[in-house]
């Protein structure tokens, strides 16, 4: 498939079949690719039509001749668009519409679903206005056209993120709208709500400031009395109808942490100012306190960037975007003449964009700029940090529980004034954030008396019965909380599917509010702990219901799989899929409870190398293959070192390697390295007798075989890295490839054959010195019968038998 990008550049066509390969095509036929592509709705066009549009200028005669020309010269540069265009007659008509995929296209497809997820991704595909630079007289519309909507869709998924309980998605989303159009008083307004909403009034009084310089300087006019009214509003802090409705249980000084800020951050003296790490566990108030950090440096005049990054979605241009207009070097440019603090929540949601921080951003940012980082892990850990081509010194702060001080103001703030239930809360909670709040929540909400609670998992199940008893009689809350067990992660989209539209707002509304509900970027998801036992209730009490809600999820899922064309974005889809399905097997395996912000799966850098041969090594001996130690290590070494081996791991909070995994494309490059290792080299004499075709390709691109080589882990880290490797292999699997893996484990064995694997018998062995059976598997989407689709409709009918 071609694949055409419009927004934001000059008509480029890649070759999707080869890595990103340019196809390179002359100006007019370029410039008759474009038309045709933003023309789709309207073919077949007559010739002349064309002509007329493209080559105004030129005689009758000579634009038919152009038209003629590079018509011929796009139907010769590449067979797709052979394929993809026909004429009849004077006619141009689209022959196959599957094999151009077009920036544009994708963009309009989701703005047009009318849904949250439809607009945030069109956000996403929007890179820039349509072909900027050219000057066609036909284009001004379309351009407009195009750019109104990049701005409809940016307002509406500011509403969606506040409606879904992500007040700083909604202010990234905000600040993209505001910079889009300046001179709207409407996205002005809205970015001054959304930062007044998630309580930094200094930055709303900044964009404010901002922006009547700007109309002044640009247009000689004033804003509007609407505008100047909000922002009186906004410096008494009376428009309380604005406010983030979820109570925040961590709304208090920690004094501790925001002493070690000021001294070692904010008015800091060292020649190099630091990189701060906001470190704790899930609920321990991270993302308040770094607010109030970037809070208090801007009361002290300071420049401050903040990004969160759950609003990146693994996009280094949605990152740039949350830094302000320019160029990377404009951005790094401003932040060091101005001595600014960056501040990044939710580092471990950054992905690959993660990288680019590192090894780019923060390596060019002067001794005079400051960043503090806040994230569930130490997704850039220090000792990640010492090979970066930067002087500046690391500090890790751990954010934990709160002082009896603190505590005592929290619950103060929430009017529990009586002294024994104050000592009886801080006693069962450990003084936590999360637990405290769900004490509290219990007391205050539910009546239940401190003497009562035992401890965490006394107040898990007094939660959960709570929750039930509220939602008796309420049937549409009472779905939701259904829905909750059923699907991993819940968003307003899905609320809206499963409940009449009239309840669907307050619902959601509720939902978020709820203490034992936490926000991710794909949605908001329970507590495991409430989660489990929730769904236990569901499936003894109503298993009838609870079934007729999951086929109906599952639907919503299965619609969400097919729409998408990204393989990565419909890999996380089929991953819901098989959430939904509660297989016992695959639940084990690939969503253990209490792993969330333990590890994280990141691709391997050269550095991880000897950590990765050493991991090898220990399973080689593990598998007691004695002699053969050396030569399986040898012949993993030659993979090691080839452009072609893609590999993945995973990674502690500190930063150490616990597992991973490889895949690798079976083509003529690596067939002398495979036969090499008896893993692999029974599985390669399969792959060359069995099926078509016996001759493999030269090229890694033309690859259709790839042998996974994965699940190598420290045994203490075995769930948990498995997991998240097994997790990662699903976005792999629904790209139309044939794939061999090799496994000794008997549960995996189980899980391959669920997935739809059929056991090799001809490629089996035993380890050397042992008594383990390596048996092999083969998954083969390269055929005409199975790709993604009937793949996941066969595991989902194979998982519900």
């Amino acid at each position: 498939m071609l694949r055409l990008y419009l927004l934001g550049q000059d008509a480029v066509v890649l070759d999707e079949g080869e890595e990103g390969r340019v196809v390179v095509l002359s100006l007019g036929a370029r410039r008759l690719l474009a038309y045709l592509c933003l023309h789709l709705d309207a073919l077949p066009l007559s010739k002349e039509q064309i002509a007329s549009a493209l080559w105004p200028d030129c005689t009758t005669d000579q634009a038919r001749a152009n038209v003629r020309k590079f018509f011929t010269i796009l139907r010769q540069t590449h067979p797709t668009l052979r394929d993809t265009f026909t004429v009849a007659g004077q006619y141009v008509a689209w022959y196959r519409k599957d094999g151009l995929w077009s920036d544009v296209g994708e963009f309009f497809k989701t703005y047009q679903q009318g849904t949250a997820v439809g607009w945030m991704r069109a956000v996403r595909c929007y890179r820039g206005d349509l072909l900027p630079g050219w000057e066609d007289e036909w284009l001004p519309p379309v351009r407009q056209r195009l750019r109104q909507q990049y701005l409809e869709s940016l307002e509406q998924a500011v509403h969606a993120a506040l409606r879904q309980g992500r007040p700083h998605q909604a202010v990234a989303f905000a600040q993209q709208w505001q910079q889009a159009d300046p001179f709207d008083e409407s996205a002005l307004r809205t970015l001054m709500t959304t930062f007044f909403t998630v309580g930094n009034l200094a930055a709303a009084l900044e964009t404010f400031e901002m922006a009547q310089a700007l109309w002044e300087q640009e247009l000689g006019a004033s804003l509007s009395v609407d505008t100047l009214k909000l922002v009186d509003q906004i410096r008494r802090g009376l428009d309380s109808s604005t406010r983030n409705p979820v109570i925040l249980p961590l709304s208090i000084e920690r004094e501790k942490e925001r002493t070690i800020f000021r001294e070692v951050v904010l008015f800091g003296t060292a020649e190099f100012l630091p990189i701060l790490l906001l470190t704790g566990p899930g609920g321990s108030g991270k993302t308040w306190l770094l607010q109030a950090f970037a809070e208090e440096a801007r009361t002290a005049g300071k420049q401050c960037l903040y990004i969160d990054a759950t609003a990146v979605g693994g996009s280094v241009e949605l990152f740039l975007a949350q830094c302000g207009r320019g160029t990377v070097n404009q951005v790094l440019g401003r932040l060091n003449r101005r001595h600014a603090m960056v501040f990044i929540d939710s580092v471990e949601s950054l992905g690959p964009v993660r990288e680019f921080l590192q090894t780019e951003w923060i390596p060019a940012l002067g001794p005079t700029v400051a960043v503090v980082l806040a994230g569930r892990f130490s997704a850039i850990p220090s000792e990640g940090l010492r090979w970066l081509n930067t002087p500046k010194p690391v500090r890790v702060l751990q954010v934990g529980a709160f002082s009896r001080k603190e505590a005592y103001e929290y619950l103060s703030h929430r009017g529990v004034e009586d002294e024994s239930t104050r000592v009886r809360l801080c006693v069962i909670s450990g003084r936590h954030p999360l637990a405290l709040s769900l004490a509290t929540d219990l007391a205050i909400e539910y009546g239940v008396s401190a003497g009562e609670l035992e401890g965490w998992v006394s107040m898990v199940h007094k939660l959960a019965e709570y929750l039930l008893r509220e939602a008796d009689g309420d049937e549409a809350l009472l779905t939701a909380l259904m829905a909750s067990t059923v699907a991993h992660h819940v968003n307003a989209d899905l609320v809206e599917f499963i409940i009449p539209r009239r309840e669907a707002t307050r619902v959601w509304e509720r939902l978020v509010r709820l203490s034992v509900v936490r926000a991710t970027p794909e949605g908001i998801t329970l507590h495991e702990d409430v989660r489990h036992l929730l769904a236990q209730d569901f499936q003894w009490a109503q298993p009838a219901r609870w079934r007729r809600l999951q086929r109906l999820i599952l639907q919503y899922f299965w619609e969400e799989v097919v729409a998408v064309h990204d393989s990565t974005e419909r890999g996380r889809w089929v991953e819901e899929l098989l959430y939904a399905a509660h297989h016992a097997l695959l639940h084990a395996l690939l969503f253990p409870m209490g792993e969330e912000g333990v590890m994280w799966l990141d691709d391997a850098r050269w550095e991880d190398w000897p950590r990765i041969q050493q991991l090898w090594h220990d399973w080689l001996r593990e598998q007691r293959f004695g002699e053969m130690v050396f030569e399986q290590q040898e012949a993993f070494d030659q993979c090691l070192g080839k452009p072609w081996f893609r590999l993945r791991v995973v990674r502690r909070d500190d930063g150490e390697i616990v597992g991973f995994d490889g895949h690798i494309p079976l083509f003529q490059g690596s067939l002398e390295t495979l036969r090499k290792s008896p893993q692999t080299a029974k599985i390669v004499e399969y792959v060359l007798k069995s099926s078509l075709p016996l001759e493999l390709p030269d090229d890694v691109q033309e690859a259709t075989t790839w042998i996974l080589r994965f699940a190598v882990f420290r045994p203490d880290a075995y769930h948990q890295a498995r997991s998240l490797l097994l997790r990662d292999l699903l976005s792999v699997f629904v790209r139309n490839q044939r794939y061999l893996a090799t496994t000794h484990l008997a549960e995996s064995k189980r899980f391959f054959l669920t997935l739809g694997f059929h056991p090799v018998p001809t490629a089996c062995w035993t380890a050397p010195l042992g008594d383990s059976l390596f048996e092999t598997f083969e998954l083969d989407l390269s055929g005409s019968r199975l790709h993604f689709s009937n793949w996941t409709s066969e595991v989902l009918d194979r998982v519900r038998g």
